[in-house]
């Protein structure tokens, strides 16, 4: 059986990555059939009683994991930063039992797709509530694997990327972008293992809600120039600036359409062009040929 070799190089790279380590993914045939059956279980749960149906949903947090917070000691001065909802400290130091992850609203919740999110709130400890975006990386509900992954008798096993590859990627692209965080990219909140309705145990990422709008909603180039209050070529050339900023901290978006770029409300007194963000790492890659050069260094 063929774990997703890319995504098990970077998520080995972070610290205490334990969080991210798929320990109930068998191997073999039989195994595999077994594991398949037990997530179609899982799914039937899921859906027969959708967690989106009993919002507001306290999450039940057993493991918090905050490598990915912001670093605002290295932020770039060509971009415009928010400020932060929460303190480093005061993340880092939090136990589950002092983190309070709450979801209220549906964003999106569907089968076969990464990631279930939700707007809702984060606190820690007695104090405030921050409103913020929810992403469940519920393996029972993406799509579920191809039962060749299993068969090792086959010449050609396809690699199976589970739902905590992808929440891994996504914090290993976080941790490379800290210095960006607030600005065009959103600030991560920390990645926690909860407990779900349906038995589940996912990895939950939890980051600073981006009130905006996806490209792909806006149909029309004059509306989205009305928008943003620019041309559209003076949007792309930014984009492409944001773009090379990423890959010189070392990370490829990998899925970088209009869905994944949102156009942001903004005060008055900002830049119209600094209300452009990107967002949904959890495909993320090196730039190419970095894992090459790692592994040739390694070797002097």
């Amino acid at each position: 059986m063929n774990l997703d070799q890319d995504a098990e190089r970077m998520i080995s790279g972070l610290p205490q990555n334990e969080i991210f380590a798929d320990k109930d993914v068998p191997r073999g045939f039989q195994n595999g059939l077994l594991y398949i059956k037990e997530l179609e279980r899982f799914r039937s749960l899921a859906c027969s009683n959708a967690l989106y149906r009993s919002l507001p949903h306290v999450l039940y947090v057993t493991k918090t994991w905050t490598y990915s917070l912001p670093d605002i000691s290295h932020r770039d001065s060509s971009q415009q930063y928010r400020p932060p909802l929460f303190s480093r400290d005061e993340l880092s130091v939090a136990s589950p039992q002092d983190t309070t992850i709450t979801l209220e609203h549906v964003i999106r919740a569907k089968r076969n797709t990464l990631s279930q999110v939700y707007k809702g709130s984060l606190r820690v400890g007695a104090g405030t509530s921050r409103e913020v975006c929810i992403k469940i990386y519920q393996q029972s509900l993406c799509s579920l694997p191809d039962i060749d992954c299993f068969d090792e008798d086959e010449d050609y096993n396809p690699e199976l990327r589970t739902a905590r590859h992808n929440a891994g990627v996504e914090a290993w692209a976080y941790c490379k972008l800290a210095s960006l965080q607030g600005s065009f990219i959103p600030c991560s909140l920390g990645f926690y293992e909860a407990r779900l309705p349906n038995g589940e145990t996912s990895v939950v990422h939890v980051l600073e809600y981006l009130d905006g709008v996806p490209l792909s909603s806006i149909k029309r180039r004059d509306d989205l120039e009305q928008r943003m209050g620019c041309r559209v070529i003076d949007m792309v050339e930014k984009l492409l600036d944001k773009i090379v900023l990423m890959h010189e901290l070392g990370v490829t978006h990998q899925d970088l359409y209009l869905r994944n770029i949102m156009l942001l409300k903004q005060s008055r007194n900002r830049d119209p062009l600094s209300s452009l963000a990107i967002v949904d790492f959890n495909k993320a890659e090196p730039p190419h040929g970095t894992f090459d050069n790692e592994q040739a260094d390694s070797h002097r």
